[in-house]
């Protein structure tokens, strides 16, 4: 059975809350950035953090996942999972950032290269990174989403405020920026590490967890990397072939586009650690189906507001400047939108254990916006970067759909949300309680 303790709707709610506040701040160190630097100077800031932020992403080796994961099944052994996690993210994490930091001259483009050294120091932020999302992932893993939310904010909080003493001090720069947004997660990881000292200092990580995590870790790394790829993908593609100023019109589309995730990733981030803890594989998998149900509902509700309200928003929060990236932006919210859908498939499919089909979709949208991008971007600007990113989400997103129903054995419809029955779950709180949903519509 289920543990009565790790209700779904309080995680959910809490972890809701937690985003909306994050992309709140997200949104607001955006418009910071937008208005004292402009389109060339968000542009700059863009490119700096972008290889950190992306290695960051895809060199963890799914580590941090597998801690969630191994805890959410085993909590009597979270001291020792947690010990292991925390060592292995910093011994993965020093290598990558010497050699990164060698070679990313070699991956600007010409008319950025004058950033390199700012790139190259923004590159320490993987090993903090690595760090705290070691100690997130354990508190998510126990349920603890009060704990893991503060945290997750933490950072962001550190960030503008550190944007704001910049702008006051007249050092409104984008290297300045740039070590606001470090200084955030390393206050944040000291003193989440103060609280969890005690059992990282307890005994040296145990060898068995070290290969557990290790072994979970390069499961879920394919899923992940090719994840990041495609979420970030069109942003490289961007920052590749077009100038600093369309990037940062781009980035401002992108901003807007991605206030829709606060609930998307809140399902994902609640829903894998629910599911990988249920008893059974079929009780799993009917918490998944609820779960991915509602979240449909909830995703088409907001992006239909984030697109009414994207040209105020452009207007109002960044400046008539960046009303040239309206467009791409309408088109980058129907493609975020089934984003969120996919990082919820994602969770879902990994807790199910099928990682790889998940790798799959994920390929399939990786080759549409690889193929697409290269091929229409250099001639059609951001406008058709947006479209092929909506293109891709839409392929990825059936192949997710086909594998899932082929793995499982389940028809189409129980994965349909958009409908009256989906309506009377969320209303009367019914996917927050235990009733098969998947036997009924197999």
């Amino acid at each position: 059975m289920s543990n009565p303790t790790r209700s779904f709707a309080r995680g959910l709610m809490g972890s809701f809350a937690g985003n909306v506040v994050a992309q709140g701040l997200g949104f607001a160190s955006g418009v910071l950035a937008a208005r004292y630097l402009g389109p060339t100077g968000r542009g700059e800031l863009a490119t700096i953090r972008f290889y950190p932020m992306l290695l960051a992403l895809l060199g963890s080796l799914g580590i941090q996942q597998a801690i969630a994961f191994e805890i959410s099944r085993r909590p009597a052994d979270e001291a020792r999972i947690l010990r292991a996690g925390f060592w292995l993210s910093l011994l993965v994490g020093i290598p990558e950032v010497i050699l990164a930091a060698v070679l990313i001259p070699l991956f600007l483009s010409p008319d950025k290269k004058y950033l390199a050294w700012d790139t190259q120091w923004f590159f320490v932020f993987i090993i903090v990174d690595y760090l705290r999302t070691a100690l997130l992932s354990a508190d998510q893993g126990a349920f603890r989403f009060r704990r893991y939310n503060v945290f997750r904010v933490l950072p962001l909080v550190g960030y503008v405020v550190g944007m704001v003493l910049m702008i006051w001090c007249g050092l409104a720069k984008s290297y300045a920026f740039a070590m606001c947004y470090q200084l955030g997660p390393l206050i944040a990881m000291l003193i989440h590490l103060a609280l969890c000292w005690e059992q990282l200092a307890a005994a040296w990580p145990c060898k068995a967890e070290l290969h557990a995590l290790f072994s979970n870790g390069m499961a879920f790394q394919l899923p992940q990397f090719l994840g990041h790829l495609l979420e970030h993908g069109s942003l490289f593609v961007v920052v590749t072939l077009l100038p600093a100023d369309d990037v940062g019109l781009f980035m401002v589309a992108l901003a807007i586009a991605m206030g829709q995730f606060a609930t998307a990733i809140a399902f994902m981030q609640v829903g894998f650690v629910k599911t990988a803890g249920e008893a059974t594989h079929a009780g799993a998998l009917a918490t998944f189906v609820r779960q991915f149900r509602v979240a449909q509902i909830a995703m088409l509700v907001l992006s239909c507001l984030v697109l009414a309200g994207s040209p105020t928003l452009i207007q109002v929060g960044f400046g008539k400047t960046f009303l040239a990236a309206t467009e791409a932006t309408y088109w980058l919210v129907a493609a975020m939108g089934f984003m969120g859908l996919i990082k919820i498939l994602d969770g879902g499919m990994r807790a199910l254990n099928h990682p790889r089909a998940a790798a799959a979709g994920y390929a399939a949208g990786l080759a549409v916006i690889g193929i697409g991008g290269m091929w229409l971007v250099p001639g059609g600007g951001i406008v058709r970067m947006s479209q092929v990113a909506l293109v891709a989400a839409l392929v990825t997103m059936a192949v997710d759909c086909a594998l899932l129903i082929r793995l499982e054995r389940i028809s189409a419809s129980s994965l349909w949300g958009l409908n009256l029955d989906t309506l009377r779950l969320a209303a009367s709180r019914i996917p927050f309680r235990r009733r098969t949903v998947v036997g009924q519509a197999a």
